[in-house]
Order: C-alpha cells, then structure tokens, then sequence
C-alpha cells in the first residue's frame, strides 16, 4: 500500500510538474490557434504595424485592415496608420481582454500604438468547458464569472466549472489546441490580408432578408457591471503604461439603447473621460450596416458590409 501511494505521488508530481513545465515554455496566446497563426505572420505582412484590432469573428470578419488605413492616410493631419487585424473566432469577452493585456505586456502591441478592443456583453457561452476556453481564465476571474448569476445555486455551478477549468487548463497542457486548426486558419493564410478574411458576397446575402438579433444575454446583474467597469480600467491603465492609446469598440450587435448592458454599462463608460468608446451597435445611428441584406448569417456582416463597415467605424476614429 505505501509503495503503491509512494508511486502515485511520485507520478502525479512528475505529471503536474510537466504540465507546469509546459505552460511556463509556451507563449500566452498558444491555445488560440488563429491569433497564434497571426502572431506568426505580424513580422513579415506588417512589421511596422502600429494600430491593432482584438476581438472575436465581429472584427476578424468585418474590419478591413487595407481600406481603416486608405481612409485614415487620407485625412490630413493624422498620424500614418498601418494596421493588422488579430481578431480570432469564438474570443469572448474574458479572451478578449485576456489577448490585449498580454499583448501590451509582451510588446506584441507596441509602444506609440493604438489598440481597438472589442467589447460585448459578457455572456453564459463564456463559460463553455472546452480545451479552447481554459487558457486565458485565471483565479481572480471566478468573480467576474460568478457575478454574471444573481441565483446562488447558479454561482456555485459557475465556480465548480471555473474551478475544473482551472485545473484543466494545467492537465492538457494547452496540447489539445493543435485541434482548433481548421480550415478557417486554412482559407486565412490563402486568402488573408492582414489579418482579415470577410465571408465573401453571395446571391442569398444579395436577394434573401436575413433576421438579425442578438439576443444572448442574462440578466443585468450591478455585481456583475462593477466587476466589468474595474477590469477595463485596470486595460486602460496596462495601456497607459506602455504608451498605447486603447479604444474600446462596441461592434454591430442589434442592442437597444434602453436595453441593460448599454443603459448599465456602455452609457456611463462613454461619460468616463479617461476612456475612448466607439459604438457601433447603434441602428438608428447606423442604419446602412444594419440592413439586413449586409449580412452573410444572423450576425456577420459579407465582404461590402465589412468594408462599410470599415468605413463608419474611420469616420467614428477620426472624430475622436
């Protein structure tokens, strides 16, 4: 009995000090197979890139990286823009902000740059237990989860599952992201330009109305938004630390202005002085990018609906 517990110790040590090993030697960002591919193209499409976008299909499908700099060169008196596009698909918002600190940190956003950060309603699928979803989540982050729940008996499941993936990210040892290369990451590095690959435009998109909605968001929840206003300003302040002018960018999301997430979160950040906002999930203001024949499905945006798109989202930039 005690050899057999003196073994099991042994390789449970050897195990997790592996996967220890294992998650001290990789980059940040290794779980996340497209913005890693993209990390891995950086230095030869755009080395001298000095604006960045972060955030989920919503930027890496509807933000036209060629066309931000065209327009902003254009207009006189800015600074020259060269941009790439490290949006990713499935990054929710704990992801997001996970990528943009890190990236400030590592110098992979460098000093003197501008960083547009994706910022969407913090949903119940930022709790999935998959092999993808276990790597940007830490400790501290059990609160910002477990606030998004008013019902006691729904915190305790969230933090079981945080907890497991806690642990679970440590098991795998980030290995089992290799699966996340998929065809999407095929068609970007045939069909990509820097970053971008908009769903090109088809007779559907053209002819068939599309229904848009989003309609994926709990209950509002103060706990939850107090959480959520104190990490973007613990962003805000990584970026002025290194000299990087951080814009938080509201995407297309078909949201009212009464609803709770705007009304209890982006509506006083947008008074905050100390933070730039940009929201483009405004119909009424942007009616163009919300007609329903701009899109390729529920949510995405086709090619000549990213490149408007692209277009609202300068004239915005440039008002700031």
């Amino acid at each position: 009995m005690r050899r057999f517990l003196f073994h099991s110790i042994l390789f449970a040590s050897l195990f997790f000090g592996v996967s220890a090993l294992i998650h001290m030697a990789k980059p940040f960002y290794f779980e996340n197979a497209m913005f890693r591919e993209k990390i891995n193209e950086i230095p030869t499409e755009c080395p001298s890139c000095n604006t960045f976008f972060i955030g989920s299909s919503l930027t890496f499908r509807h933000v036209n990286p060629m066309l931000f700099d065209s327009l902003v060169n254009s207009s006189s008196g800015h600074p020259i823009s060269e941009s790439y596009n490290l949006g990713s698909v499935q990054v929710n918002f704990l992801e997001s902000m996970y990528l943009a600190e890190h990236s400030m940190e590592e110098k992979i956003v460098p000093a003197k740059s501008t960083l547009f950060l994706e910022l969407r309603p913090h949903t119940i699928k930022d709790s999935i237990f998959t092999a993808k979803n276990t790597f940007y989540r830490d400790i501290h982050d059990l609160d910002l989860v477990a606030s998004h729940h008013q019902n006691l008996f729904d915190k305790a499941r969230v933090i079981y599952s945080s907890n497991a993936q806690y642990l679970f990210k440590y098991i795998n040892g980030g290995i089992l992201s290799t699966l996340n290369k998929n065809y999407v990451i095929e068609q970007l590095k045939q069909y990509g330009i820097r970053g971008f690959l908009p769903y090109t435009v088809s007779s559907k998109s053209r002819n068939k109305k599309i229904s848009i909605a989003y309609d994926d968001i709990d209950e509002y929840n103060p706990e939850h938004t107090s959480i959520v206003v104190k990490q973007l300003k613990h962003i805000q302040e990584i970026a002025k630390k290194h000299q990087i002018r951080l814009i938080y960018l509201v995407p297309n999301l078909f949201l009212d202005e009464s609803s709770d997430w705007k009304t209890h979160l982006i509506h006083p950040l947008q008074k905050d002085s100390s933070l730039q906002i940009i929201d483009m999930g405004q119909p009424h203001r942007y009616p163009r990018i919300f007609s329903p024949y701009q899109y390729h499905d529920k949510v995405h945006l086709h090619e000549d609906g990213a490149n408007l798109y692209t277009q609202l989202l300068v004239d915005a930039y440039l008002e700031l």
